[in-house]
């Protein structure tokens, strides 16, 4: 049995670079002495297909789960308004499953959008993500630059801090109804705040959005 290899250029979805990889091509047998093999092109589509799946994959699921603890958290808030309502109107209002399935349908249609977007535009404008790159493109290691780091911690770090005592100090000020409504977060809304506001909406907002935004200046 003879098996034979041949390197691709594979081209990187930032115009700038190009990575190269070496691939093990399944050749199909027509007979003992005759292989054949797909056309290098065909072969390089695939590839490349395959690494915007990929991508996407690992974008969506990490979405995905923002967008689930949201929908978990949102029930209670929905249940409010329906009981605000009269029963007339709220005899022709959907159950409530199929309220909160639509919510969830709705930005499930929106982030894979934003993923498609961000794939289509944010390489072309030397825009990247580190850890996708790492595991998509398997790069030697993360290209984490130390001052980076430090800069994403401490403006996450202040920004958090900012926040917190803007809200001691708003709060005095607030109605008296809302004061009595503002418990305190649990466990489950913090959980949500970190998936859906860390991941989900950096995904919809900053790889999608700001990516499109950037790439249309870019062109004109």
């Amino acid at each position: 049995t003879h098996h034979f290899a041949t390197r691709i250029v594979i081209h990187s979805f930032d115009d700038r670079t190009s990575r190269i990889a070496t691939q093990q091509l399944t050749t199909i047998r027509r007979s003992d002495n005759d292989y054949l093999c797909l056309p290098s092109i065909l072969v390089s589509l695939e590839i490349k297909l395959m690494a915007v799946l990929k991508q996407f994959g690992i974008l969506f699921v990490l979405g995905i789960a923002g967008i689930a603890m949201l929908t978990i958290t949102s029930i209670p808030l929905v249940e409010q308004q329906l009981a605000k309502l009269s029963p007339e109107i709220l005899a022709k209002v959907p159950p409530l499953w199929v309220l909160m399935l639509l919510q969830a349908l709705q930005l499930t249609v929106l982030l894979a959008i934003s993923i498609l977007i961000g794939i289509g535009c944010a390489y072309r404008v030397g825009l990247r993500s580190h850890l996708i790159d790492y595991w998509v493109l398997h790069t030697p290691k993360i290209p984490f630059s130390v001052i980076e780091m430090k800069w994403s911690l401490g403006m996450g770090a202040a920004t958090t801090i900012i926040v917190l005592l803007l809200a001691q100090l708003m709060k005095p000020a607030l109605p008296e109804a809302l004061q009595a409504s503002n418990t305190e977060p649990s466990w489950l809304n913090l959980l949500t705040a970190m998936l859906y506001g860390g991941i989900t909406e950096e995904i919809l907002m900053r790889w999608g959005l700001m990516s499109l935004l950037v790439w249309i200046a870019w062109k004109v």
